[in-house]
């Protein structure tokens, strides 16, 4: 008894597999598309968190008095800034593209970290950076030129600006959903800083008066782009320090894990995603088979 041959497979059936694998493709391609801001994020959020847990180790690991010297120093720097008065500069979330950017390396940003910028009420944290430019900007958060270093004390008001509305990360996205009353926090040099909001107000780029040191006062500012991909003006979060909640150090972590799991849980969903669609295809065409 012969054995049964398999049909060819005709010139018409080959077009319809061709264009069938056409059509995968391109629905594979438009999930990739419409999630590519949400891996970008991801990508962004994972960098932060291995920069905080390096800044992190960095501090766990310099001796007390290492520590005591860098607190110290940036002390005499924030009272010789009080004294001559603050200076805000100019506004570094205008993007100065004609500015020359040293390499894109996890190096360069670790050795520009002062701290950790913790906002539990939206679900934010990401590094703060000692110094402005581009390339920070689009990473984290960073000090603004001319006004106070993190770190606390009386006479001290530190301005923090960070972006909004970034393709590849959220950063200050959701800043102007903070309402007055809920914390924040800044770890920095060993130190757990927190600071409740007070007030909010929008200004143009250029009325730094609001962004004055007060005698007496020890205050953070968060500053960001605001309308929403209109950014004429500028959002300003002003804080003022509290005692340090002992549920920080909970809200602390639980953003950490956060950021670090983040990156895992979008490819992991990816990957599920793309079992689906070929497994859904592969059933459709079964079903197109058995049909004829």
């Amino acid at each position: 008894m012969g054995t049964r041959q398999r049909p060819v497979p005709t010139t018409k059936k080959i077009r319809r597999r061709i264009l069938d694998g056409i059509m995968v493709l391109l629905l594979l391609a438009g999930i990739f598309g419409l999630s590519y801001p949400f891996f970008k994020d991801a990508l962004n959020r994972s960098l932060n968190q291995q920069l905080v847990n390096y800044y992190q180790r960095q501090s766990d690991q310099a001796h007390a008095v290492e520590m005591a010297k860098r607190r110290a120093a940036i002390k005499k720097a924030n009272a010789k800034l009080a004294k001559k008065g603050n200076n805000p500069g100019k506004d570094t979330l205008a993007r100065q593209t004609t500015t020359k950017l040293p390499p894109r390396k996890l190096s360069y940003y670790e050795k520009n970290t002062v701290g950790t910028l913790y906002l539990p009420s939206i679900k934010a944290s990401m590094p703060v950076f000692g110094k402005t430019n581009d390339l920070l900007l689009q990473q984290g958060a960073t000090v603004l030129p001319g006004t106070s270093k993190i770190g606390g004390g009386q006479d001290t008001h530190a301005v923090i600006s960070a972006h909004r509305g970034l393709l590849e990360a959220k950063l200050f996205s959701d800043l102007p959903k903070v309402k007055k009353g809920q914390l924040f926090y800044i770890h920095t040099n060993g130190d757990k800083l927190a600071y409740q909001v007070f007030k909010k107000q929008v200004i143009t780029p250029d009325q730094v008066e609001q962004l004055q040191i007060q005698p007496q006062k020890d205050l953070v500012t968060l500053m960001t782009c605001t309308p929403y991909m209109v950014n004429s003006h500028r959002l300003l979060v002003f804080g003022r320090r509290v005692p340090y909640p002992k549920a920080a150090n909970q809200q602390a972590n639980k953003l950490d894990v956060q950021q670090a799991s983040g990156l895992l849980k979008w490819i992991a969903g990816i990957i599920l995603g793309v079992m689906a669609v070929i497994v859904g295809w592969a059933i459709w065409l079964r079903r197109q088979r058995r049909s004829k």
